[in-house]
């Protein structure tokens, strides 16, 4: 399910953001004034005293092993920036204790961020994860229960324009055996492609997509659905009519406004199975449920047209799909578990960008990037708005980083390993230092601060640059610091970093990180952790 939280749901609005952190971060504004010219490489070292501008230095801090960090031989007119991360992927929140030794009185507070449990109270949220929940119950069911899986001739009569189908779509967020029955009207047709309108659609809100905004949208998912199955795989074929059916109704929108928030579409496990006691609302078939325009909020908020058309349903078409294919490949075809939710996800806004419609992902990671010690990128629940961005980062960055970028990504798709170990076995042995968790996590950490910020050229520890595609109008790919030009006035500020003191501790969940500004002036650093199970990590960049 792609989703869109309260901040860009009324009419035309756009998200006005700020570029510093709701939890006690400041605002900052291009580290690299003065730094001279950005190195071509950045430099491992062994201490902070042999970093030039761009380097970084890395220290791990267990329950035993401490880490220091001297400033003894650095220049005191120095600054830095220090991200302290917890490198467990799962498991219970911890405590780092930073203390400081300065060579003069702080003038800036400390402070600690509040940590956030990972209990998710968003309604949409909810009922995102209650859709992964119904695909981890349907990849028990047998298989033989999906009599067209594997077969690859269309079989099936393909309907005229203008035919009338019932179809019937989950009553409310609960994503219970509930249902609706709504009928639809085929107004699209491709080569892979069956587009219905609700006809209430056509009854109240007529004008709200012209036929040709339709065949424009309709056609540009045909374009993504081909682009999909070459990146990752086929999906499945269980009513063997050779084709994804859209479904554009009313319901979707007011599931979202029952919430207070909004569904922009959904995909549903349940569809892939027969019709009966146990599966009352399924369609048997491959089905995307999709909202539609509504200026006027007749069904619920108020969604602009151009909302709709340029952002919302572009996007959200080839993300379900994509939920569709992973289900496939996991479950149908290789008697896996269906892929756990954050990579799930995360995998969905991947691919979004990889087809050119990932136009609402920088919206998401700016909520990442202003709150990254709260917002953990591998989550035991259902990802909310910042997670799911700061999960696509990660995401995005592995892709760039990998020499074999396509095998990458369809390694993760086409297996039945899950989570974070199919995220390792997917990357491979490629480097000895960069093929676990905790090494992915500490180097990305890294390109997180570094990142647009002048200080280097290295590859390993920035970003691509982003690629304007004239077809699409659509940028791919991902700047930290810039104007996302997304449509929602986003201004992104990169990580947002707390003044360091004399002493804080840092309370983090696993897969959370928390940046601080620190200077020569803190003649010397130390991390320590009582934690029994600890696992730590620091990485030091030198910014001037």
């Amino acid at each position: 399910m792609q989703r869109v939280g309260e901040w860009g749901m009324i009419g035309t609005a756009v998200i006005l953001v700020g570029c510093g952190s709701e939890g006690g971060g400041i605002p900052w504004e291009g580290l690299n004034a003065g730094a001279g010219q950005a190195a071509s490489v950045t430099n491992q070292v062994s201490s902070p005293g042999k970093m030039g501008v761009g380097d970084i230095y890395q220290l791990l801090v267990e329950k035993d092993h401490h880490g220091v960090i001297d400033f003894g031989e650095v220049d005191p007119d120095a600054e830095f920036l220090l991200s302290v991360l917890n490198l467990h992927a799962t498991g219970a929140s911890g405590t780092v204790q930073l203390a400081g030794n300065l060579a003069a009185p702080s003038t800036g507070k400390t402070v600690t961020p509040v940590l956030e449990e990972g209990a998710v109270s968003d309604p949409a949220d909810l009922f995102h994860g209650e859709l992964r929940e119904i695909e981890a119950q349907m990849a028990e069911q047998p298989f033989e229960m999906l009599p067209n899986v594997g077969k690859g001739a269309s079989q099936a009569p393909v309907p005229q324009h203008g035919a009338v189908e019932t179809f019937r779509v989950i009553a409310g967020l609960s994503a219970t055996g509930d249902f609706v029955e709504r009928d639809g009207v085929l107004s699209c047709i491709t080569d892979r492609l069956l587009w219905y309108r609700d006809q209430e659609i056509l009854t109240t809100s007529p004008t709200a997509m012209s036929e040709a905004e339709l065949d424009h949208l309709c056609r540009g998912f045909d374009a993504s659905i081909a682009e999909l199955v070459d990146l990752v795989g086929v999906s499945s074929d269980v009513n063997g009519d050779g084709r994804v059916t859209v479904f554009e109704t009313p319901q979707v929108n007011r599931l979202g406004a029952t919430g207070g928030g909004m569904v922009t579409g959904f995909f549903l496990a349940s569809d892939l199975y027969p019709r009966g006691p146990g599966n009352p609302s399924s369609n048997a078939r491959e089905i995307i449920y999709t909202l539609t325009p509504d200026p006027s909020g007749i069904y619920g908020l108020r969604i602009s047209r151009e909302l709709a058309l340029h952002n919302l349903l572009p996007a959200v078409l080839p993300h379900e799909l994509f939920h569709a294919i992973l289900f496939h490949q996991h479950v149908l075809l290789r008697g896996g578990a269906s892929e756990e939710d954050w990579l799930n996800e995360g995998l969905a806004h991947l691919t979004e960008d990889l087809v050119r419609v990932g136009i609402e992902n920088p919206s998401r990671y700016d909520l990442y990037l202003r709150r990254t010690s709260v917002h953990p990128i591998v989550t035991s629940h259902s990802p909310g708005l910042a997670e799911r961005g700061g999960i696509f980062l990660f995401l995005r960055y592995l892709f760039e980083q990998h020499p074999e970028r396509a095998e990458f990504l369809r390694t993760l798709v086409q297996t039945d390993l899950t989570g974070v170990e199919n995220l390792e076995q997917a990357y491979g042995s490629l480097d000895e230092g960069f093929d676990q968790f905790a090494e992915f996590f500490l180097r990305w950490s890294a390109t997180l601060g570094l990142n647009d910020q002048g200080l280097t050229l290295d590859p390993s520890f920035r970003y691509q640059e982003r690629v304007w595609d004239q077809l699409a109008g659509e940028f791919s790919g991902v700047c930290t610091i810039c104007n996302a030009a997304d449509g929602r006035n986003t201004l992104l500020g990169g990580v947002a970093p707390m003044p360091f003191g004399a002493e804080t501790a840092l309370s983090l969940r696993p897969a959370t990180q928390a940046y601080y500004r620190v200077s020569a002036a803190h003649r010397q650093i130390t991390l320590a952790t009582k934690d029994p199970s600890g696992h730590y990590g620091a990485v030091l960049m030198r910014t001037r």
